[in-house]
C-alpha cells in the first residue's frame, strides 16, 4: 500500500482499490483526466518500455486523446475506435 499510496502523490490523482485476493492492491487512475495526469511521467521513461508496450502506449494516447476531443461520437469513427482498441496490447503471431 505505502508503495501504491506513491503513485497517488506522483501523478496527483487516482485510488487505490483492493481486490477480491486477499492483501491485494490495484492504482487505479480511471477517467480521462486521470489518465492524462499519468502521460509526462511515462512519456520521460518510454525509452525503458520493452516489447509491445510503446506502440501500446503510443495507441492508447491517441485513443484516448481522440475520445476526449468526442470523436467516438461520430457513428463513422467509432468503428476505427474499437479496431485501434483491440488492438492496444495485442500481439500478432506469425505461424510457419
Amino acid at each position: 500500500m505505502p508503495i501504491l499510496s506513491k503513485c497517488i502523490e506522483l501523478f496527483g490523482g487516482g485510488i487505490i482499490e483492493g481486490h477480491s485476493a486477499k492483501d491485494v492492491f490495484s492504482y487505479i487512475a480511471s477517467g480521462l483526466n486521470n489518465t492524462n495526469l499519468i502521460y509526462p511521467y511515462f512519456d520521460k521513461y518510454i525509452d525503458l518500455f520493452q516489447g509491445i508496450k510503446v506502440n501500446s502506449y503510443n495507441k492508447f494516447k491517441i485513443l484516448n486523446n481522440l475520445i476526449y476531443h468526442k470523436v467516438h461520437l461520430d457513428p463513422t469513427k467509432r468503428d476505427e475506435l474499437i479496431q485501434m482498441s483491440k488492438s492496444i496490447n495485442s500481439i500478432t503471431r506469425k505461424f510457419k
